[in-house]
């Protein structure tokens, strides 16, 4: 039974820094930052499963300053980011909007919403 088993390993997901392709003054001062490793990381098991392909949607309902959706556009995934406050999908919007004169495959999308409500936004 055990050779059924998918064994997958999480390890070495914290050692790789963001490019400095975003907006430098205000991007690090959302309090909940995410090692740029692990978020590669999630996208890579995603596509291995067939969870996700080029071309689809994904959803981020915690989007922060957008950061995710970084890999998401050079993946070719179209990116939508919920953020509850203005002042991080500000930054989140101008992230994106330096991302997208880069020309990436995919594209992102953040908005001012409460993910709580993720069923009735999505209506």
């Amino acid at each position: 039974m055990l050779n059924d088993v998918q064994i997958d390993v999480w390890a070495d997901c914290f050692g790789s820094s963001w490019p400095k392709k975003y907006v430098q003054s205000q991007t690090f001062t959302h309090p909940a930052k995410f090692a740029r490793k692990l978020v590669r990381k999630c996208y890579e098991h995603a596509f291995s499963n067939g969870w996700i392909k080029r071309g689809e949607i994904v959803i981020d309902p915690f989007a922060g300053v957008g950061m995710g959706g970084m890999d998401a556009m050079l993946l070719g995934l179209h990116w939508y980011g919920l953020e509850l406050e203005s002042h991080f999908v500000q930054i989140a919007s101008e992230n994106i909007a330096l991302w997208q004169r880069l020309n990436l495959p995919g594209n992102a999308t953040v908005l001012q919403a409460d993910s709580r409500n993720l069923a009735f936004l999505s209506a």
